[in-house]
């Protein structure tokens, strides 16, 4: 494998990217399927932005906020940010005005760049809507035109203002060193407000060369990143891990599986990896094109509850895939090409060299547990975020250098990692905690079963009650909740750990990042009626035996 060495120490991307632009400069380093960016042409258009953003009145520590697609210029603008040492805060395309201007506010944005239309969205007007007048607004050009790449900037009162750092001077290094904070990331707010995490050019960096190396990345290779930069996986394997060898990446501004399936095979692509949505859209479209995916080499699959079944099929089409944990905090902390298939199927890998990882006592994070045991999952190294930008925050999840991931699991003496839950997935019914994730991944097996997610729902007399909200499986009956109760008890789940609800709807909503927006399924399963879902009482479940 080509891994070259030059850049052991080389932190900033930038400079990762002026290498390759002399090494390789006809080379593509990016990829549409209208449109290629090579090496220097990737280079030249950052310096050009990096001029325009100065022009405007960006200087080092200002965070620059943009709003843009999976198109090439969404790169430049992160590259051209961190080329004049500007803080880039990307931001995933399906974001509203409200979650908008609570970041925006949030990180005190300096600047806050989007198209002027996209997908029907007119997002020049959304940015008058969402941006306070201490924050200039920029169009972007339309996607792959030449010349100027901002315009109709809009000042407001933003020049008057005098730039403040949004986080104490304490954090991180002086502006361009490898210590300094240069990209901000806002958790997908699943479990509450979002966050904002901050990343340093150090920690991006490491994670970058970590992934390329456990993966076994090299030059030649070519990558398929689905995810938006303004999500941390597209911004560590869509910029950190490919810079590390110069490999080429190709994008898809509009996701769907046929689309994805048929830039795969055009451009050969040998490595990808996404949330289950991504593997379960490839996999099903490859049913119709055989041999379309006979490039792909490995699928490195996180973000949300991924079916052992699912990990299955695609390993039956001859790619690696496997199960992968990180977090916005920790992009990748487990997870790698070669496992065994059990460990791919049935954990979620083994945890990275780097990585020091702890099991503890939910209840108290000073005492560990014995391996094999659930407990908490506390992770910390060298690519670990730096901090949240609130300082309460980072206060409330981290002990003596460790992040409290929030999430339950169990860790092996030869260091593999299963996921089993979050702390705040846990339903406790009669005093008994069930994993919400163990039953989500046993229904996720049963043939009438397209989709699932597994909710607690307030109950007087048990405190909470197992509801399951299930998509039925095209071409298949709606299973009962009798059906699936018998199939759950065959499976040998524990009997007080049945489901006592099932709501059938047509689509589980998620988020921008591939994960169960379970707040928004609480919030329907309490009202009364619920439009477009089919209610079964639990009276015909069979007799359950009580643990």
């Amino acid at each position: 494998m080509n891994h070259p060495t030059f850049h052991a120490e080389t932190f900033k991307p930038d400079e990762l990217l002026e290498h390759w632009a002399k090494v390789q400069p006809d080379r593509a380093a990016l990829k549409t399927p209208t449109h290629t960016l090579t090496f220097s042409q990737l280079l030249k258009g950052v310096e050009s932005a990096a001029i325009e953003l100065q022009a405007i009145g960006i200087k080092p520590a200002d965070v620059v906020a943009f709003q843009v697609p999976n198109w090439t210029e969404a790169f430049v603008l992160y590259h051209a940010c961190l080329h004049i040492d500007a803080i880039a805060l990307p931001l995933l395309p399906a974001l509203r005005d409200r979650d908008l201007s609570y970041m925006l506010q949030e990180a005190q944005a300096r600047l806050f760049i989007t198209p002027a239309l996209w997908r029907d969205v007119d997002y020049r007007a959304m940015a008058k809507r969402v941006c306070s007048t201490n924050t200039l607004t920029a169009v972007m050009r339309n996607p792959h035109e030449s010349g100027q790449l901002l315009s109709d900037v809009v000042p407001g009162e933003a020049l008057h203002v005098a730039t403040q750092s949004p986080f104490p001077a304490t954090l991180g290094g002086p502006p361009g060193t490898p210590d300094a904070v240069c990209s901000l990331i806002f958790t997908s707010g699943t479990s509450g407000r979002p966050k904002s995490v901050l990343y340093t050019h150090r920690g991006l960096a490491t994670e970058g060369r970590e992934m390329a190396l456990v993966d076994h990345i090299c030059t030649a290779d070519v990558l398929f990143v689905p995810p938006s930069i303004g999500h941390v996986s597209g911004l560590s394997f869509g910029i950190y891990m490919a810079l590390h060898v110069g490999a080429t990446v190709c994008l898809l501004p509009d996701w769907n599986p046929q689309s994805a399936l048929a830039l795969i095979e055009r451009e050969q692509c040998s490595w990808t990896a996404g949330a289950t949505p991504f593997l379960q859209g490839l996999v099903n479209a490859s049913q119709v094109e055989s041999g379309a995916l006979a490039s792909l080499r490995v699928f490195r699959c996180g973000g949300a509850s991924v079916p052992p079944a699912l990990i299955r099929q695609a390993r039956a089409l001859g790619i690696d895939a496997y199960r992968s944990y990180g977090l916005s905090e920790h992009p990748t902390v487990s997870g790698r090409a070669g496992q065994p298939d059990d460990v791919c199927m049935h954990a979620d890998g083994v945890v990275h060299p780097l990585i020091d990882i702890r099991i503890v006592d939910p209840k108290d994070a000073r005492l560990d547990m014995p391996p094999g045991a659930e407990g908490e999952i506390l992770t910390r190294g060298p690519d670990l975020s730096l901090a949240y930008l609130r300082e309460a925050d980072t206060t409330a999840s981290r002990i003596d250098g460790w992040l409290m991931t929030g999430d339950l699991g169990t860790l092996s003496a030869d260091r593999v990692l299963r996921v089993t839950g979050r702390k705040k997935d846990i339903i406790i019914r009669k005093g008994e905690n069930i994993s919400a994730r163990e039953i989500e991944d046993l229904l996720a097996e049963h043939p009438a079963v397209a989709d699932v997610a597994v909710v607690g729902t307030p109950d007087l007399e048990r405190g909470e009650m197992v509801c399951c909200v299930v998509v039925t499986q095209e071409g298949q009956m709606p299973p009962t909740l009798a059906q699936l109760c018998c199939y759950l008890l065959e499976q040998g789940l524990t009997g007080f750990k049945q489901p006592e609800r099932l709501v059938l709807l047509p689509l589980l909503p998620y988020n921008a990042g591939g994960k169960v927006r379970k707040q928004e399924l609480r919030a329907l399963l309490a009202e009364q009626v619920c439009p477009h879902q089919h209610l079964q009482s639990p009276s015909p479940v069979p007799a359950i035996p009580q643990a």
